[in-house]
């Protein structure tokens, strides 16, 4: 009875189709090359993932918290763009935390 209940709720919801769908992309994905599970693609994928997972997890911490606030993302990549756009500018050669000081310095300034 509780499984019918269950699947009942999952079938109102959009979130399993769309994991579906995935799950049936990646499957499709390997059985035509064969790549797709490897462990470099694996390595791959997940560091592609840092930056959005990184903003996926403030996100998170900002919604679980009570305040549905979806201006810091787009606050953090204007802060993002803006250092990078500075520092290819000025050809700078030094190590990241300068990099994550303007950054800051413009979020905050933001």
């Amino acid at each position: 009875m509780k499984t019918q209940t269950l699947l009942k709720k999952l079938s109102r919801r959009n979130e399993p189709y769309i994991f579906l769908v995935l799950l049936a992309l990646c499957l499709l994905i390997e059985v035509r090359s064969g790549q797709f599970f490897s462990s470099n693609n694996l390595v791959d994928i997940a560091s592609a993932l840092i930056v959005p997972g990184l903003f996926a997890i403030g996100a998170f911490m900002v919604i679980v918290s009570g305040g549905i606030d979806v201006s810091f993302p787009a606050l953090a990549s204007l802060s993002v763009y803006a250092t990078t756009k500075y520092l290819l500018d000025t050809n700078y050669q030094g190590g990241v935390w300068v990099a994550i000081g303007i950054a800051l310095a413009i979020g905050a300034v933001l």
